[in-house]
């Protein structure tokens, strides 16, 4: 029978084991790829040294708190076997033997998990015991996040031939005082890419009036969003949080800014070349599942990356009500119903997909005269994308 145990050792063991450990495989961060029947991964405060280890069955990883704060090792993502090493503290060190091949991604508990985000911490990152066969993908390491706001180079946009001469896409940057390029033009079934340039959030909202109507949602500092246009016309727009429902942001030109679509399509090539990509990081789950909300930033992140069978909790950080609906289509469907500041409220994602979701207190209704009907959108949205 597989099996997964563990010891505990005291304060004691914790130099003896660093000394074997560097004497008989020398600098920890060389270890990463290599496989050996034992291996040491040494807690700090600014997270694990090294990302990855390689055993093999029934090998032991052993940790070894060098920090100044209480951490775990803790699974995420469905690892074949969970584990905990629970709260160690400095100097203590815990061994677990692995009788089970397959990933086991996890993070500390106490640094990232259950709501709490160590700024100190790097929780974007997924660490990995890989017990048996080395595995094709690495972990993924975000890069360093940049202090201060940036510029933002601007997406490439893909050009390919229509029948009109339009590209199919576009990119646009949003700034604090307005959108540039003011207006685009691009073929049928072609998109927009809009990325917030500025300090404060935006978003590509149409005006009331206009059908089909499209909302990014709110965007943040380097944050982009995608709308597809499959209907021809000219699309006329703003950013709601500066513009629209009585708010006006001082310095922010409101336009309004179009989009023309035309009504030739794009030619797509019969035979597109494959292009080769790398192993998504997706293949890793997410060491931080939540999602706060408020009224200022919206959800924040409004893109969560996560594994099939991971939870997802939203808690409103804000001073009004709000909620967390699933937008049409979503099977099953979810409504957390209004949630006062401070509520949570969590969905677990067991299949993979792309889940797009809203907040319903905030909805903004305009006229369509095509069937003298009204088109609901709403200025809070977010997406929970799901990997397998």
């Amino acid at each position: 029978m597989q099996r997964l145990t563990t010891c505990s050792l005291g304060r004691a063991w914790a130099p003896l084991l660093v000394a074997i450990a560097l004497l008989a495989a020398g600098p920890l961060a060389a270890r990463a790829n290599q496989t050996s029947n034992n291996a040491v991964v040494v807690m700090a405060d600014t997270g694990f040294q090294p990302i990855a280890v390689n055993i093999p069955v029934d090998g032991t990883v052993t940790w070894i708190n060098r920090g100044s704060s209480v951490h775990t090792a803790t699974t995420i993502g469905g690892a074949p076997l969970p584990f905990t090493t629970g709260g160690l503290g400095p100097g203590e060190t815990t061994s677990f033997t692995f009788g089970t091949s397959g990933r086991y991604y996890y993070t500390s508990s106490t640094d990232c998990l259950n709501g709490v985000n160590n700024a100190a911490f790097p929780c974007s990152i997924s660490y990995l015991v890989q017990v048996g066969p080395a595995p094709s993908i690495v972990p993924y390491v975000p890069a360093t996040p940049t202090p201060q706001p940036a510029a933002v180079a601007p997406l490439p946009a893909v050009e390919q031939p229509s029948a009109s001469g339009l590209p199919q896409a576009a990119t646009l940057n949003i700034t604090d005082t307005g959108i540039s390029p003011r207006s685009v033009s691009i073929a049928l079934n072609g998109s927009v890419t809009w990325i917030d340039q500025g300090g404060a959030v935006h978003t590509a909202t149409s005006l009331p009036g206009i059908f089909p109507g499209f909302d990014t949602g709110g965007l943040g500092w380097a944050q982009s969003a995608n709308v597809v246009f499959t209907t021809p016309g000219r699309y006329e727009y703003t950013s709601a949080p500066d513009c629209l429902n009585n708010s006006y942001t001082p310095g922010f030109d409101c336009g309004p800014y179009t989009v023309e679509v035309s009504s030739s399509p794009v030619i797509v090539p019969a035979a597109p070349t494959p292009v080769p990509t790398q192993a998504p990081y997706l293949a890793a789950p997410a060491p931080n599942t939540t999602v706060a909300l408020d009224e200022v930033g919206g959800f924040q992140p409004y893109t969560l990356l996560i594994k099939a069978g991971q939870i997802v909790t939203w808690t409103n950080r804000g001073s009004l009500v709000h909620s967390v609906v699933s937008d049409p289509g979503y099977i099953p469907a979810f409504d957390s119903g209004g949630l006062a500041p401070g509520d949570s409220f969590s969905v677990t994602f067991s299949q993979p997909g792309s889940f797009g979701y809203h907040s319903s207190t905030e909805p903004i209704y305009s006229h369509d005269t095509s069937c003298d009907c009204t088109v609901t959108t709403y200025t809070l949205k977010g997406v929970v994308q799901v990997s397998s």
